[in-house]
């Protein structure tokens, strides 16, 4: 396990309990037993065998996205703790509770690929997160067993949605504009230069896990239940189901959930109820954790409504650097508006929403507007009839 109970966020993000704190090196090795300092063969033997995915968003394999870094070698390693979904607290709770765990993920990382350099890329303004890396690192750097390890450093980008996508992140380690650039291969999301290996902060932590405890390591999740006044952020287990959670917490399903935040999917309770909180089962039932995320529609909010929203913050999020996003998605955050105000959504206006996302999706240079799309869709499924 990688929290001993849940972290409470505010609706700000801050740390609600202030007896939570910092994990120690000294408790941290007594938690996972010390790092066994797996060679690269062995290290992607493990995440083979525990199917680990990433948990950024895609869940791609990340033996499969180690794998050719480890033959060919990479110049960096980057942890991404951007967080640029505002719903998302996970990797906020893990870079400020459980930097050690982190930290060893991204050293095995490193070792794997030989990489000169590890960074841990953040939002301006992570303040309380710069803090705990810090004093994490200067804890590592006082004991003589840790010489070895690659530097760590932290880099901050701008507060902005896109800024944490994976492109743009290397584009900002190596100094250039934090912009997107279109990806053809989702396992080698660099241009040219030397070859980056970027990791979401949870599948760094992962990495530690299954380097320090190995065959003990079991696959849990980490998500966000983000709530009407606060956030939770919670270890499930595969075999919990989106029912068991609830109850747990004491949480009144609602109608709809939405799974993976603002770039995510409208899904029914209905669809939901007894489906196991387990990645690789969600996706053969045709459903995605995301940035495991999960939220609901505000108190005294439509669903419609709050999802054009969610829109026109997206299309404000934008890189501005085509069209679709540039003109499309603020045209569909317009229509989406007015449906929303609507006493009934007509069959014209229905048919005038889906040509836009028709003219959108998958016409971006990168896959901003596809999640923007996948979210308005499924919100026009869900909330389209009712009034």
């Amino acid at each position: 396990m990688i929290f001993d109970h849940e972290v409470r966020f505010t609706g700000e993000g801050r740390l609600a309990d202030p007896t939570q704190s910092r994990e120690d090196l000294l408790t941290h090795e007594m938690r996972t037993g010390g790092r066994r300092m797996a060679n690269a063969e062995s290290l992607l033997a493990r995440l083979e065998r525990f199917e680990l995915t990433g948990r950024g968003g895609g869940h791609f394999p990340v033996a499969a996205k180690l794998r050719p870094l480890v033959k060919a070698g990479a110049d960096t390693v980057v942890i991404n703790g951007s967080e640029g979904e505002t719903l998302s607290s996970k990797d906020a709770a893990l870079l400020q509770l459980r930097p050690h765990l982190v930290i060893d993920g991204a050293q095995a990382l490193a070792r794997a690929v030989r990489a000169r350099r590890i960074v841990i890329w953040l939002h301006q303004g992570a303040d309380a997160t710069v803090s705990s890396i810090i004093a994490a690192c200067n804890e590592r750097e006082r004991d003589p067993r840790y010489k070895g390890d690659v530097t760590v450093r932290v880099m901050l980008g701008p507060a902005r949605y896109l800024t944490g996508e994976a492109s743009a992140v290397i584009a900002g380690v190596r100094g250039e504009p934090v912009l997107p650039r279109f990806i053809e291969n989702p396992a080698k999301p660099w241009i040219d230069g030397d070859p980056v290996l970027v990791q979401n902060t949870e599948t760094a932590a992962r990495v530690g896990l299954i380097d320090s405890l190995g065959i003990e390591y079991h696959a849990t999740s980490l998500v966000t239940l983000s709530l009407h006044t606060h956030r939770l952020v919670v270890e499930v287990d595969p075999s919990d189901s989106f029912a068991g959670l609830f109850r747990e917490f004491g949480i009144e399903p609602p109608e709809h959930l939405l799974l993976g935040g603002f770039g995510g999917e409208w899904v029914p309770w209905s669809k939901l109820a007894n489906v196991a909180l387990d990645p690789h089962l969600m996706r053969e039932r045709g459903l995605s954790f995301g940035t495991g995320i999960i939220s609901m529609v505000p108190k005294g909010r439509k669903g419609l409504e709050w999802s054009a929203e969610m829109l026109e913050w997206m299309a404000g999020e934008s890189a501005g650097q085509c069209g679709p996003c540039i003109f499309g998605l603020p045209e569909l955050a317009k229509k989406y508006k007015a449906a929303a105000h609507a006493r009934h959504i007509s069959d014209h206006r229905r048919h005038e929403i889906e040509r836009l996302m028709h003219l959108v999706e998958r016409r971006g240079a990168c896959r901003h507007p596809d999640g923007a799309i996948r979210m308005a869709r499924s919100a026009l499924t869900a909330f389209g009839e009712a009034r």
